[in-house]
């Protein structure tokens, strides 16, 4: 791809996401006219770029608190996860 390419792909997408959503493909369509390949080109700069935009869109505190509140097993703070009820078991000893 050449650099002059390049910028007239990266200008139509940046005006294409500077319209409303629902008149983007409009806007890319007329854009782009007859040319195919710099029609997918925008396309999919324009997907990566919207994929982009929601990405981590909700934090990660409120999905952990979520996937918790979703638990099956609530989680006791104090309680161990695994059966200890002698941790010295798993210290190797030793005394004869």
């Amino acid at each position: 791809m050449t650099p002059e390419r390049w910028q007239e792909i990266k200008a139509i997408c940046d005006a294409a996401l500077e319209c409303p959503v629902d008149e983007r493909a409009a806007f890319v369509a007329l854009a782009c006219g007859r040319d195919d390949e710099l029609l997918h080109e925008v396309e999919t700069l324009l997907a990566h770029a919207n994929a982009a935009s929601e990405f981590l869109s909700v934090p990660a505190s409120a999905i952990i608190a979520q996937l918790l509140r979703a638990s099956a097993s609530p989680i006791d703070v104090g309680k161990p996860t695994y059966p200890a009820d002698d941790p010295a078991r798993f210290v190797k000893r030793r005394c004869p």
